[in-house]
């Protein structure tokens, strides 16, 4: 073994640190479905009251105040989760750190904070779960065991991109399908059953809280994906790294992980064990 990075992964110390950054995450995940419901589950359940109650003309001016409200309520939710978002990433920044056995440097990562309380706190329920426990082993590939240390970082450090830059893509699509949805669902209906300007400005009221999250979600995964850009061609360089090269991919990474939109775990969780398959089977085929 060339590297003590599948050893440290799975130390205690480290399995307590992704506990920790999984359940705050979690913690912004919730607060992200509860936005996903006001913004998209709720106005679509009252469009289609609107349309059952169709001779009732203060059903549908209720309606869409009702929508009109879940629109500041999803504004005001869409906040809630930052500063767990920034633990999470910081927790996540230790755990890298200690695997790799990298320096902490103050330039580039900030001064270091001490975690261990938030830490302690925030993993206890998961670390009680011995299937969640479990999960959190081998959190990257066992295969880089075998690599000398910079080449183990720099194969962790691309698994960690593709993973994240794989999912973000797909969640894109996914709410561009959804946006298209709720844009041309409303005049395709409108169409057909010849409603009125008025009729079909009730309509796209009731869809505004949709509109915004799927709107502010694919400027934030943009967002994202431009800044990742540094990143993606560093890990895809062919160049062997020094540790001070490393160094500034992992600041790349941090800064994106604190700033990044956070994914919803039913997406992620559906294509997780694929990615992680894929990225095990393209580290052992080599450069």
């Amino acid at each position: 073994m060339n590297n003590t990075i599948t050893k440290r992964q799975n130390s205690d110390v480290n399995i307590a640190r992704l506990a920790a950054q999984r359940q705050f995450y979690r913690d912004e995940g919730n607060i992200e479905t509860i936005n996903a419901i006001f913004s998209v589950i709720i106005p679509i359940a009252l469009a289609v009251i609107q349309e059952v109650m169709t001779v009732w003309t203060w059903a549908k001016t209720a309606s869409c105040c009702v929508s009109i409200l879940m629109l500041g309520i999803s504004i005001i939710l869409s906040s809630a989760g930052k500063r767990r978002k920034k633990l999470a990433a910081s927790i996540q920044q230790e755990f890298d750190i200690d695997v790799y056995q990298m320096p902490w440097d103050d330039k580039l990562f900030g001064e270091r904070r001490n975690l261990n309380d938030e830490i302690a706190d925030a993993s206890k329920k998961l670390l009680k779960n011995e299937q969640e426990k479990k999960s959190l082993y081998n959190w990257y590939t066992t295969a880089v065991e075998s690599l000398p240390k910079n080449k183990a970082i720099a194969a962790c450090q691309k698994e960690n991109f593709n993973w994240d830059a794989g999912l973000r893509k797909r969640f894109r699509l996914f709410n561009i399908v959804l946006l298209s949805m709720v844009i041309t669902v409303p005049i395709i209906v409108s169409l057909f059953m010849q409603l009125t300007v008025e009729e079909l400005l009730f309509k796209f009221i009731m869809m505004l809280p949709a509109l915004k999250w799927s709107i502010s979600n694919i400027t934030g995964l943009n967002e994202d994906l431009n800044r990742m850009e540094p990143i993606e061609r560093a890990v895809y360089s062919r160049e062997e790294k020094s540790m001070d090269q490393l160094l500034l991919v992992q600041k790349d990474i941090f800064l994106n992980r604190k700033a990044a939109l956070k994914i919803p775990d039913w997406f992620y969780k559906h294509f997780k064990d694929n990615d992680e398959d894929r990225e095990k089977r393209a580290l052992e085929l080599g450069d």
